[in-house]
């Protein structure tokens, strides 16, 4: 063995060479293989925090007020939005968070059925086309169609299906009115009589209140349960508030917060639909209608004939309860407005929508809610209710025991 093979001279040129090389090869793949073990753990790391990314976003939702969570991209609530809560805030909450909305079962869009055939009894519904470059002419039919509707009622003693919106505690709050009838009321005096005639700005029927109802339809035959009469009262109350308080509701707070320019000329075909719309009402509609060419036009031709109304909205409000199947009435109630328990309903519901309060469900005494319930199975409140039941039972039980 010579001092080469036995490692005490340095290796021949060749060999030097040689193990250079496989030195940096190995060096090479060492280095690479850190790197593809960096690589790794960095993807690790980003889907870790993806992940975390994820969570924290849906902890961000679920911490979100009701209002943020499911209407923030509407800017606005539904008058069903503030009644639907009031029959149980966690059957709303689970039905929101499951799809978005409240589902429509087949009784409701039977109902709907009905109320489009009542609708036809008093007008035909007529397409409408919009532009899709002018965004203010949506709006502009939204308020066409309030104008053509109060003009019914003034020419015809009856409108349904009116839209209506406004503010109710700072939220912007939208709603269709079912039926109005303007009837006849007796004045208190002649000299009020004379009053009446003066600030009414017509001759026509000046004496004559407006009745705001509601047609509601149902499957059973029976009268409706006081629970469910309770929310629909509530509903139509709030129908009488929007309308009561649009003569002065801010318009160009509307304008602004939903960046529309109130000056924006509508185009020629939207003028001449909504000169066709108004013809049947007013004799110089043309003249009316391309003097007043924008949304503060429209909003200025609407608001005195709100202004004009305000005072004679009745505070009698009227169910009506509709066999689905038969179309014969069940039941008819009427009722007056009662605001301080529309006000007390509100400071409840919307403290929900803000987040004020979890979500609440029904007591004992209104546990037959729970049969009508999507969402029964497995409902954290109603077991809680039944554990507090029990528990009540066997502390009376406990107390009798002591008593005997």
């Amino acid at each position: 063995m010579d001092l080469q093979e036995q490692g005490l001279l340095p290796p021949a040129k060749d060999e030097l060479a040689t193990t250079i090389e496989s030195s940096l090869l190995t060096a090479d793949d060492l280095l690479t293989h850190n790197q593809e073990q960096d690589s790794a753990e960095q993807i690790d790391a980003k889907v870790t925090r993806q992940e975390v990314l994820d969570i924290e976003e849906i902890r961000k939702q679920v911490n979100l007020a009701p209002l943020e969570r499911f209407r923030a991209k509407y800017k606005h609530l539904s008058v069903s939005d503030l009644v639907a809560p009031a029959w149980c805030e966690l059957q709303f909450q689970y039905a929101l968070e499951k799809t978005g909305k409240k589902r429509r079962t087949v009784a409701m869009k039977q109902g709907t059925k009905i109320h489009a055939a009542l609708e036809l009894e008093v007008h035909q519904t007529v397409p409408f086309e919009v532009s899709k470059t002018i965004k203010e002419e949506k709006l502009g039919l939204q308020l066409l169609k309030l104008y053509t509707g109060l003009l019914e009622l003034q020419h015809g003693n009856l409108t349904r299906e009116l839209h209506v919106f406004g503010t109710i505690d700072g939220i912007h709050i939208k709603g269709v009115i079912d039926e109005l009838v303007a009837v006849e009321k007796a004045p208190v005096s002649q000299e009020r009589a004379m009053m009446d005639n003066f600030f009414a700005g017509s001759a026509k029927s000046p004496t004559k209140q407006i009745i705001l109802s509601d047609a509601k339809t149902r499957v059973s035959t029976r009268p409706p349960s006081e629970s469910q009469v309770g929310q629909a009262k509530l509903q139509l109350m709030l129908y009488r508030t929007l309308l009561r308080d649009m003569a002065d509701f801010d318009f160009a707070g509307l304008l602004k917060r939903d960046k529309l320019d109130g000056t924006q000329l509508f185009s020629d075909a939207f003028l001449a639909q909504s000169l066709e719309t108004l013809m049947p009402f007013e004799q110089d509609a043309e003249s009316t209608i391309t003097q007043r060419n924008s949304l503060n036009g429209f909003w200025h031709l609407l608001r005195p004939t709100l202004q004009n109304m305000k005072d004679r909205i009745s505070s009698n409000l009227v169910i009506n309860y509709i066999h689905q199947k038969s179309k014969q009435e069940i039941a008819r109630v009427s009722f007056e407005v009662d605001e301080a328990w529309q006000a007390d309903q509100m400071k409840q519901v919307l403290g929900w929508w803000r987040g004020h309060h979890e979500p609440r469900g029904v007591e004992i005494e209104e546990a037959f809610k729970c049969r009508l319930c999507d969402f029964e199975e497995g409902c954290s409140w109603k077991l809680a209710k039944i554990e507090e039941h029990v528990h009540q039972r066997r502390q009376q039980r406990n107390i009798k025991g002591n008593l005997g």
